[in-house]
C-alpha cells in the first residue's frame, strides 16, 4: 500500500496511525473530480459520498474478453481522472492479464475510445 501521504510503517496497525492515513486519503479524494456513468455517458459529480455509493455498487466494465485460459482483456471505467492534471479527464482503462502482453495498459477519455481500445487489445492478444 502506498503510504507516501501517511505512515511509512510496514504495519500501520501497530503504530495506531490508520485513522490519520484514512483521513488523509479522504481529504485527497475529496479534492479530486469524481465521475460516474449514466449509461455510457460520463457525469461529473461534486459529492464524494454520492460517488462512493455509486462506485461501490456499479458495474464499471465496458468490456471483458477471455482470450484463453489465463489470458483476459478487461476495460473498465475508473471514476477518477487519471490524466494527472491534463486538460482532458482520462477515465477508462484497458488491461491485459496473462500471456506475453501481461500488464499491458492503455487509458482513454470516453466510452467509445475505451471500446475501440478494448478491441485493439483483444486483437493484440490474438496475433501469433
Amino acid at each position: 500500500m502506498d503510504r507516501s501521504i501517511g505512515c511509512n510503517s510496514p504495519d500501520p496497525g501497530l503504530c495506531g496511525c490508520d485513522e490519520v492515513y484514512l483521513a488523509e486519503i479522504y481529504l485527497k479524494l475529496n479534492n479530486m473530480a469524481h465521475y460516474i456513468l449514466d449509461g455510457k455517458k460520463v457525469k461529473e459529480i461534486d459529492s464524494l459520498i454520492e460517488w462512493g455509493e455509486w462506485y461501490g455498487t456499479a458495474d464499471r466494465h465496458v468490456a471483458k474478453t477471455k482470450i484463453t485460459d489465463g489470458i483476459e482483456v478487461s476495460t473498465v471505467f475508473l471514476g477518477l481522472d487519471h490524466s494527472f492534471g491534463g486538460d482532458i479527464p482520462i477515465l477508462f482503462e484497458t488491461m491485459i492479464f496473462g500471456g506475453e502482453h501481461d500488464e499491458y495498459q492503455k487509458r482513454y477519455a470516453t466510452w467509445e475510445e475505451a471500446e475501440t481500445g478494448h478491441l485493439a487489445a483483444v486483437k493484440l492478444c490474438k496475433i501469433k
